[in-house]
């Protein structure tokens, strides 16, 4: 159990995130926080910190100044990591004057300003370009083929070894993923906050609400849990995937 977390530790978090960063501040033109903590609905223990940190151009520039920034950015999510913050991926960074290469998932984030607080720095998202639509369709399916097609002969197993283990609580930490996997499969991105009200409209028949218990077992339970249980919620979350499979192909089809 993760008992000793709460919200006061995810404030901690964010403040020695953006204390680790003083070496480059000259360098930082804007850190921004986004995600379930900065809208306020984090679940202590399972939900991650999300950062997007935008830096001056002259920063690409110089070869030292570029590394003592990835090295400085490195030591900053190993500060969260030590404690005991989830830590799913790396904050992501960008050129103040690269934002029109921004991923379409991004820019839909960081527009929603109910999802997105800026922590330091010059606020640029007056500046964001409007969301492209490209070819996002392989998002979902790509997510479903490498996390968790793979789970597949580990759900009836008699006994899970401890990389085992692991590899099935990691594919569940990101099942929270999966209603903006599913916009960006439909070539939408709407603001984080308004994904599951789209997909209600679009997909009304997927039924999402196993996305909750799955998220409940993830916060409150280690790696070493029983194989029993992981394997149940393993069995939820690959049976909610094919539902999720067998409907956007469904969707996607008539729209041809």
């Amino acid at each position: 159990m993760r008992a000793t977390l709460t919200l006061d530790s995810y404030e901690f978090a964010v403040d020695q995130f953006v204390m680790t960063l003083a070496p480059i501040h000259l360098h930082i033109h804007a850190v921004y926080l986004f995600g379930s903590f900065a809208r306020g609905e984090a679940i202590v223990g399972y939900s991650d910190l999300d950062f997007w940190i935008f830096f001056k151009p002259e920063l690409w520039d110089n070869e030292t100044s570029f590394f003592t920034m990835l090295d400085t950015l490195d030591r900053a999510m190993w500060k969260i990591q030590e404690l005991g913050i989830p830590m799913y991926h790396l904050c992501g960074y960008e050129s103040i004057v690269n934002l029109e290469q921004l991923p379409p998932l991004v820019v839909s984030t960081l527009r929603d300003r109910s999802s997105c607080q800026l922590l330091f720095g010059q606020d640029i998202r007056d500046q964001l370009p409007e969301t492209a639509i490209g070819n996002h369709i392989s998002t979902f399916f790509e997510m479903r083929r490498q996390l968790f097609l793979p789970l597949l002969p580990l759900l009836n197993q008699e006994s899970l070894n401890k990389k085992e283990r692991q590899m099935i609580f990691q594919a569940l930490q990101y099942v929270k993923y999966l209603p903006e996997a599913i916009c960006a499969s439909l070539n939408k991105f709407p603001a984080e906050s308004g994904v599951i009200l789209l997909l209600s409209t679009l997909l009304p028949t997927l039924d999402l609400t196993p996305i909750a218990p799955i998220k409940t077992y993830c916060a409150s339970t280690e790696i070493a849990g029983l194989n029993n249980e992981l394997q149940s919620t393993a069995v939820l979350a690959v049976n909610l995937i094919e539902e999720i499979n067998s409907t956007l192909l469904t969707y996607l089809k008539h729209e041809q």
